[in-house]
């Protein structure tokens, strides 16, 4: 379970989710160079879902959906 504390999110154990996943980053990320077909099938649901215009993207991580997707995660 998460839960909003502080204006973070932590897991159930009491990890902030920001640590979590700066430290499995590099983890995520190979799984989907692992899982191509995944990673397409993703992407591609992501492309249908898009909304066109004025947007902000929160949350973007790595980039691995954000860029390919033209959002820019500066």
């Amino acid at each position: 379970m998460e839960v909003a504390a502080a204006g973070r999110t932590v897991t159930s154990h009491g990890e902030s989710m920001n640590k979590v996943f700066d430290q499995r980053a590099e983890e995520y990320d190979r799984w989907f160079d692992e899982h191509p077909a995944i990673y397409l099938s993703e992407l591609n649901a992501l492309r249908m879902a898009a909304c066109h215009g004025i947007g902000l993207e929160m949350g973007v991580g790595t980039g691995r959906f954000a860029m390919p997707l033209g959002v820019s995660p500066a």
